[in-house]
């Protein structure tokens, strides 16, 4: 409320301060503009709340990805190391096939020879393609063991 100086009562000369009978337009004014302040200050909490939940969401969907992704990498782990395991075990029936493939090669030696004492054909020709095939699968199983082992050593 704004305030006026006015002649005092009874004509005594002196002037008093009096208040205005409403309030003054510098009071409307600054009333206005508080409300106005208060609208904005409201909108831009509930945009802001607004912007919040849905940052909010996304973290959760990107924790919800992450996890997934955490799972399939632990999977394909697993099955990696199975087939490294497995691959290794065929390796090794593999080495050991190739002491069993000398073995096997002395034993056909033998054949042949006591077949071409009596007169049989041999059958080294087989045998060379057995062991051809054998060769082949144990270079084929060794380059997917390395591959296997490759892969599990990016992985750590």
């Amino acid at each position: 409320m704004d305030r006026f100086l006015v002649l005092a009562p009874h004509g005594c000369g002196y002037f008093v301060c009096q208040e205005a009978a409403g309030p003054s337009r510098n009071q409307e004014t600054l009333h206005d503009q508080l409300a106005s302040f208060h609208r904005n200050r409201q909108q831009i909490n509930l945009e802001a709340i607004k912007a919040f939940a849905g940052q909010q969401q996304r973290v959760a969907n990107l924790e919800q990805r992450s996890n997934m992704l955490e799972g399939f990498v632990e999977n394909q782990t697993q099955i990696n190391k199975a087939t490294v395991d497995a691959m290794k075990a065929m390796q090794n029936e593999v080495r050991a096939g190739g002491m069993k493939k000398e073995v096997m090669k002395l034993k056909n030696n033998r054949r042949a020879i006591r077949q071409r004492a009596e007169g049989i054909e041999s059958y080294e020709e087989d045998v060379q393609e057995s062991d051809d095939d054998m060769e082949h699968f144990r270079d084929e199983y060794q380059r997917t063991l390395k591959y296997l082992e490759y892969l599990e050593a990016l992985k750590q």
